[in-house]
């Protein structure tokens, strides 16, 4: 009984969190593009994502979003090992994306705000000093999510953050929390569903944006097959939606003009 109320304790809690950060501290703007658009994000920065991800994304005529805690490079993780200076340094040569995800890969339900915000501000340090570029305009929570006041804290830092919520954005978008949708095992999306999201994104002209971690033949719970995301990319790009990076997005349906800001996408 006493793991069984923890449980449900844990899960009603989530829920609120999870309210009170949709519902808060928003920046609404109209999607207002003239062709949908899907962005392919990964998460942590596994090795797997940039050899496999990136060029399954290139195939089709795209551009990714990699979301990087700096401070992972090169370790193993439940994930799989983290990717290397050079892979970050390959993928912006191919005009891929670099996005924030905290230093430390830090839980924004279990971690104080200021030790979060330390973490964003020493991943920002760590994209110049070790990859000489500006700090990310992107960027997306780890693990948890986002807690309303952290949220707001957050939201000043970027131009976008993006959260979960297994939905594509239509209409309108809270670029302070962003919709995604997760390709990862765990989700458990069959891929007949995956492929009506895409087209119900075509209807509606909206922005989708998809998430994973590995990207391997024997994934994570976190992570995808390459087979899997192939068919997801090649079934995006089928439907006529432009395949771009965060950056290329919020230019493509006229959300905030970023021309120029730090010699990005």
């Amino acid at each position: 009984m006493g793991a069984q109320a923890v449980s449900f304790g844990d899960r009603l809690q989530a829920k609120w969190h999870r309210q009170l950060a949709r519902h808060l501290d928003r920046d609404l703007r109209p999607l207002t593009g003239s062709m949908p658009v899907i962005s392919f994000t990964f998460d942590d920065a596994p090795q797997s994502a940039f050899e496999r991800g990136g060029d399954i994304v290139r195939a089709e005529g795209g551009s990714a979003t990699y979301f990087c805690s700096l401070g992972l490079l090169g370790a193993q993780t439940e994930v799989g090992r983290m990717a290397s200076l050079q892979h970050l340094q390959r993928a912006i040569h191919q005009g891929h994306e670099l996005g924030c995800h905290t230093y430390d890969h830090l839980d924004g339900w279990r971690t104080a705000q200021e030790t979060f915000m330390h973490s964003i501000e020493k991943n920002a340090l760590a994209f110049k000093t070790l990859l000489g570029v500006e700090p990310p305009l992107h960027f997306a929570y780890p693990k948890s999510g986002a807690r309303w006041p952290l949220k707001r804290a957050v939201s000043r830092r970027f131009v976008t953050c993006r959260g979960g919520a297994e939905s594509l954005n239509a209409k309108v978008a809270d670029l302070h929390l962003l919709k995604a949708c997760f390709l990862d095992q765990r989700a458990g999306w069959p891929l007949d569903d995956l492929r009506a999201l895409i087209d119900l994104n075509r209807r509606q002209c909206g922005w989708l944006i998809f998430a994973t971690h590995d990207v391997d033949p024997k994934p994570t719970a976190f992570g995808c097959t390459p087979q899997r995301l192939k068919e997801v990319v090649q079934h995006a790009a089928q439907s006529g939606a432009l395949l771009c990076t965060m950056t290329q997005a919020c230019q493509a349906m006229n959300l905030i003009d970023v021309t120029g800001a730090g010699g990005r996408n």
